[in-house]
C-alpha cells in the first residue's frame, strides 16, 4: 500500500462504516504466450474503501458505484 487519504466516517442504519482513497503498488513477471520472453511490470492501483471497526464485519471492500445502497452513502465522487 503506497497511501490511505480522505479518510471519513458515515453513519448507516447502526453501524459505522468509514472511506478512503487508497493506492497500491501492483507488481510482478509478466510472460509472453510462448514463455519465450519475460519482464517485470508494475502499476499504482487507486480505489476507494468501504470498511468498519466493528469486530463482526467482514474485512474492507471496494463499494461498485453500481450497487445504488453503497454509492450514495459515498456521496459524490
Amino acid at each position: 500500500m503506497l497511501s490511505v487519504k480522505n479518510i471519513t466516517g458515515h453513519k448507516i442504519d447502526q453501524h459505522v462504516w468509514y472511506t478512503a482513497d487508497v493506492e497500491w503498488l501492483l507488481y510482478g513477471s509478466a510472460v509472453s504466450d510462448d514463455g519465450e520472453d519475460a519482464l517485470s511490470v508494475a502499476c499504482v492501483w487507486r480505489m476507494k474503501l468501504l470498511f468498519s471497526t466493528d469486530e463482526k464485519d467482514e474485512g474492507p471492500v471496494q463499494p461498485h458505484e453500481h450497487t445504488p445502497r453503497s454509492a450514495a452513502a459515498l456521496g459524490p465522487p
